[in-house]
């Protein structure tokens, strides 16, 4: 397909980015600012920057449907606008609009025929479709006066896909290392030489420009034929504008915002293939964790996971029959307090089980590091501490599943254990956690509204609730149970209570 040709109006999967959107924003904000501090004469008429400034504002706030209503009004006063017929390709493809997106920069063309935003745009859209070789002359004809870089990246991945590129030592700039290098792991697994294909994903995976356990941010590279482009949900922390940008609405922004990037997960899924390939069991399972951790799977491996056990009830107290108690601490890692537990526990000799929150575990994996090493049990308290039961079937096995790979992946343990966010738990929440090889640990004495009064009201519910086989709730981060801790444990010892992990109390049975 070239200019002047017209395609039908087909979608690609759609793309989530309502999360970039911010970056968007003060791009225009800046922009917007400079041109009030240095005013230079400019390319677009105020019709076509007021409509800009309504497109990005919508795309602020997550509004799609109203950032691609107001590209269409905007191009009702501009139809023939470069600006905002590129702005419309670029919201129309986030969208999955890729018709509509063609179009748009179809109209770019035919004003503009060396217009390169437009043709790399287009070269986008026959990618989507699985048009390889049409995508690399989109490619090649963006190249001639467009982003050098971003044009290269999308002929080398169309030519990789199509299987006409053999080199793993793919000819890309400095700027796209991490491009290279996952191309060259793709290259190196079709071609059997899996300890190349293994380093070099490896090291691609160095490279990131979110967290570890975070997906990159903008137009993904999965190294799939059948799907080769996906959207991130994170946010484009590289697509801010610098303070030499140009003083306007900045067309670097779309190139940008449009820029492939290797997917995270499609570099720890190569990794995987390639270290199963080599017998490396060690290596296969790490990165296996971490691919889960970034992508959840749709369904948990019971080789990864352990085996399923919808039949286990939840844990609220151990046996009687011995003088043990399992203190538990929800809600962290929290730098600060964490550590702060950790002391005090080792001061007393007392192991304890620490009911972590996936995405505070990936913010901060020396804590959790921290825990192991000082023989404590970490346990899955969810991702983002939802409401399991108001989440559908997919999505509490997203939160536990995230949070299970993490820990493992930070720990080499799997968790046993889980304790649904507030408590709140129901019948299908207990059965997607058990084909996780989760089993939910409630509690005997909860402590969390005394927490909310003071250090002696911790230390007086604690102590008159306790019995042998207790499981006592505590929160990492309430300042009333750090005060209170130290005074609960000399107590318990001098009553000869053992301090033990969840797991350690199941084991004594109920």
């Amino acid at each position: 397909m070239m200019a002047g040709a017209r395609l039908p109006n087909e979608t690609h999967p759609r793309c989530n980015v309502a999360s970039s959107a911010h970056v968007l924003w003060s791009v225009t904000i800046i922009a917007l600012l400079n041109m009030l501090v240095a005013p230079q004469v400019s390319a677009w008429s105020q019709v076509e920057l007021r409509s800009y400034v309504a497109v990005m504002g919508a795309v602020h706030r997550g509004k799609w449907t109203v950032a691609a209503t107001r590209v269409r009004e905007g191009l009702k006063s501009a139809p023939d606008s470069a600006l905002l017929n590129n702005l419309a390709g670029a919201v129309f493809f986030y969208r999955g609009e890729t018709g509509d997106a063609e179009s748009a920069w179809l109209r770019v063309l035919a004003g503009a025929p060396d217009d390169s935003l437009a043709a790399y745009g287009l070269g986008l859209a026959s990618l989507a479709r699985g048009n390889l070789a049409e995508a690399e002359t989109w490619a090649e004809r963006a190249m001639e006066n467009g982003n050098v870089a971003a044009c290269l990246l999308m002929r080398a991945y169309a030519s990789h896909l199509r299987g006409a590129l053999r080199d793993p030592s793919v000819p890309l700039p400095d700027s796209l290392a991490q491009a290279r290098l996952g191309l060259a792991a793709a290259i190196a697994l079709r071609q059997g030489d899996h300890r190349r294909a293994l380093d070099s994903a490896r090291e691609a995976l160095l490279i990131r420009d979110t967290g570890r356990y975070a997906e990159s941010s903008g137009l993904l590279m999965t190294f799939d034929p059948r799907a080769p482009l996906h959207c991130s949900q994170e946010p484009m922390s590289d697509a801010l504008v610098r303070p030499t940008d140009a003083p306007s609405a900045d067309p670097e922004v779309l190139w940008r915002v449009l820029g492939l990037k290797p997917s995270r997960a499609a570099l720890a899924r190569m990794g995987i293939n390639a270290a199963g390939a080599m017998g490396d069991t060690s290596g296969e399972r790490s990165l296996r964790w971490l691919a889960d951790a970034i992508e959840p799977p749709d369904r948990p491996d019971p080789s990864v996971y352990g085996s399923p056990d919808r039949a286990a009830v939840p844990l609220w107290t151990g046996s009687p029959g011995r003088r043990v108690v399992a203190l538990t601490f929800d809600d962290g890692p929290r730098r600060g307090p964490t550590e702060r537990i950790l002391h005090i526990l080792r001061q007393y000799d007392a192991r304890a089980t620490f009911f972590v929150v996936g995405r505070h575990a990936a913010a901060n994996p020396d804590l959790v590091a921290q825990m192991a090493h000082s023989g404590m049990e970490i346990a899955n308290h969810s991702f983002t501490h939802p409401n399991l039961t108001r989440l559908n079937h997919r999505a509490v096995q997203a939160e536990l599943i995230r949070t299970s790979a993490c820990i493992a992946h930070i720990t080499g343990r799997v968790p046993r254990f889980f304790r649904p966010p507030g408590g709140r738990v129901n019948d299908r929440v207990l059965a997607v956690a058990g084909s996780a090889g989760l089993r939910a640990c409630m509690w005997t004495v909860n402590a969390e509204y005394s927490e909310h009064i003071g250090p002696q009201s911790v230390v007086q519910h604690v102590l008159s609730q306790v019995r042998p086989g207790a499981v006592v709730l505590l929160h990492n981060g309430s300042s009333a149970t750090l005060t209170a801790l130290p005074e609960i444990l000399a107590a318990l010892k001098r009553r000869g209570y053992e301090f033990v992990t969840v797991s350690e109390l199941a084991a004594t049975g109920t």
